[in-house]
């Protein structure tokens, strides 16, 4: 896959019609009461629109940090225009360092040096949400002017608690998993591979602005789908089960009280 699509995110349009279905905002309210006490600073690393952010900043001094200069127009409180790689800020200046929906987005190195800012950055608390153990290929969708296969939102990875783990290294200690959010069907890899490669069906999405990160299209029609498909989505409701779509994880840096 290729690297997120940079003119995607300096669109107006796409934060403007951003969450038109509230979970965002469902989700905002329910990470404001998972915070950990004694929390005064907040930096919110790859914060788009706000959503998030803006709630936050109605009981903790916060800032935002993006690379979208349209995304950040929409913020409430002090923001920063920087790659989540390099942040011009001290070393232990915030209580906490969040993140939500970033680290899926990022490149190999990218995503390396965006744990090492969280580390350097945070006082105390590290607090990252990302899809949980999302199976990419489901989300993909092929582009109909250059048949490149690309996934609706641009994300490059998928997380589970382990991998995270893993990424964060021995400086913090894990204090929490969750797992929240609608519950997500998953799918069965080889009747998904029939459903694209057959059907030629490929992820469905209903928002109104997409580009192709490879040729620059938007215009994506909806395909309806046919006997091959619906025969797979079928298969896939009777063997499949459901999980949360998201996971939050909160480290806590192991020389603090």
């Amino acid at each position: 896959m290729k690297e997120s699509n940079k003119e995607l995110f300096e669109n107006k349009q796409l934060w403007e019609h951003y969450d038109k279905s509230g979970q965002i905002r469902e989700k905002a309210e329910y990470l404001l009461q998972s915070i950990p006490d004694s929390i005064e600073s907040i930096i919110d690393v790859g914060c788009g629109n706000g959503i998030i952010t803006n709630e936050f900043a109605k009981q903790y001094q916060v800032v935002g940090v993006d690379t979208s200069k349209e995304a950040l127009k929409f913020l409430q409180c002090e923001k920063i225009i920087s790659s989540s790689s390099a942040i011009p800020v001290d070393d232990l200046s915030y209580d906490m360092v969040f993140s939500s929906e970033l680290l899926e987005h990022l490149q190999k190195d990218i995503l390396i040096k965006t744990i090492s800012e969280f580390k350097r950055i945070s006082k105390r608390y590290i607090f990252i949400t990302v899809p949980n153990r999302e199976f990419l290929k489901k989300r993909c969708i092929k582009c109909p002017k250059c048949n490149y296969i690309f996934h609706v939102d641009h994300h490059l990875n998928s997380f589970s608690e382990e991998k995270i783990i893993e990424l964060i290294g021995n400086e913090f200690q894990l204090l929490e998993t969750n797992y929240f959010g609608w519950l997500d069907k998953k799918y069965n890899r080889i009747l998904l591979k029939i459903k694209n490669s057959i059907g030629d069906i490929w992820y469905v999405d209903t928002r109104e602005y997409i580009v192709c990160p490879d040729c620059k299209n938007s215009d994506f029609p909806k395909k309806k789908g046919n006997l091959v498909s619906k025969l797979c989505n079928g298969l896939n409701r009777l063997i499949s089960s459901k999980k949360p779509y998201w996971m939050y994880m909160i480290f806590k840096r192991e020389d603090t009280s």
